[in-house]
């Protein structure tokens, strides 16, 4: 049977410096996505104007890999150009959108200056985002390119990256499992490699993960900072989800080091791997309190629609007590993602089109509701089968 999976770990950055106001970033900067024709892609063009700098005319190009993505729309609806005078996007060329808007009260503030809408191709592969040729407001900018990857293979995948504040004390990362082919896992092993100097390793946990009931799942530390980790099952795991979840205690260093995983096994064996990000910070600083969050959010899940995963991104501006719930259309709860205490920071939370006895619920409108202690917000998905 065929066997590979892609792993992946990393944090990626794709920015455009503007002269006085701060940057431009494309948002998300790194995409990447399971081949699956027809997804929406929507990029967020995100505008940071700490001088409160006035724009009120601007133009700009959009350069993306077509063989890739097909153009679809702009969107300014909840964007700093909501309500302009002129909002126009263009495709005179394929792969590349010619971007403009003019307004007489000009924009002052930070936030979303539009949103650039696509849909994935039957293709799978790799190609560039190019933010090119300011003209009016923007004349100064310089860019960074993204990157937009869609694969064809499953793949095995902790969070891009991992950010926290020293004072944390428990960190759980989860090796989440993308498996549209149903591929049989039974047995399977790897390593994890991490920075010891920022933590220590505690244990394993498969609780409410897809080796949860597995005859053995076991995670051995017998060289600082390596973790060899493995498992197997007479009845294999087929589906999406969290395969196994590490945990880890912060020490009291902050820093930045990397996450690697290696060394796969059975039928993990001929995976690939991108290193990850790991840091903490020390909440004394001036630069952690920039960094994190000023109020409580709930993002719009993303890709939307899908099939079958997605994610739901939120955001805590203090320590809180968080649930994180599906509901179908009528009211009924699905699935519960989150429910646990949380340090503030952003995180992120995958639903696999499932309910919680694991089984795979029909396509159509859901809902997604962020509660803690004094914040409570729902929003609308789309799964599509």
């Amino acid at each position: 049977m065929y066997k590979k999976c892609l792993l992946l770990l990393g944090v990626f950055q794709c920015f455009c410096s503007l002269q006085a106001m701060g940057q431009l970033e494309l948002d998300p900067a790194n995409i990447l996505l399971q081949q699956m024709p027809g997804q929406t892609v929507e990029i967020r063009l995100n505008l940071t104007n700490p001088a409160s700098e006035a724009i009120g005319v601007f133009g700009l190009k959009l350069n993306y890999p077509a063989v890739l993505l097909d153009f679809m729309s702009c969107d300014p609806a909840e964007t700093l150009t909501a309500g302009w005078t002129t909002v126009d996007c263009n495709e005179n060329t394929e792969g590349q959108i010619t971007i403009s808007g003019s307004h007489t009260t000009p924009a002052t503030e930070s936030g979303v200056l539009i949103k650039v809408v696509f849909q994935t191709t039957e293709v799978p592969g790799n190609g560039t985002l190019q933010l090119r040729d300011f003209g009016d407001d923007l004349t100064t900018a310089a860019t960074t390119d993204g990157m937009v990857e869609i694969i064809d293979e499953f793949d095995l995948r902790p969070p891009y990256s991992v950010k926290w504040n020293a004072d944390d004390t428990l960190i759980s990362i989860p090796l989440f499992l993308t498996n549209p082919a149903s591929d049989s896992i039974d047995a399977f092993g790897l390593k994890l490699n991490y920075p010891a100097d920022l933590l220590d390793f505690m244990n394993c946990d498969a609780a409410e993960t897809l080796t949860d009931g597995w005859f053995a799942t076991g995670c051995s530390e017998n060289t600082d900072g390596q973790i060899i980790i493995g498992g197997f099952e007479a009845m294999p795991a087929t589906g999406s989800g969290i395969l196994l979840k590490v945990v880890f205690q912060t020490t009291e260093a902050s820093g930045s080091g990397t996450l690697q995983l290696t060394g796969f096994l059975n039928d993990l064996v001929g995976a690939s791997t991108r290193d990850g990000l790991v840091t903490t910070v020390e909440s004394t600083t001036l630069a952690v309190a920039a960094e994190l969050p000023e109020a409580f959010s709930l993002a719009q899940n993303y890709p939307n629609p899908f099939n079958p995963l997605t994610t739901i991104t939120y955001r805590l501006p203090q320590r809180s007590q968080v649930k994180l719930t599906i509901f179908n259309v009528i009211g009924r709860p699905v699935r519960t993602l989150v429910q646990k205490e949380l340090a503030a920071g952003e995180y992120s939370a995958v639903w696999d089109g499932r309910n919680e006895a694991g089984r795979p619920v029909p396509g159509g409108l859901y809902l997604y509701r962020l509660e803690t202690g004094s914040f409570q917000k729902v929003a609308k998905m789309l799964l599509v089968k």
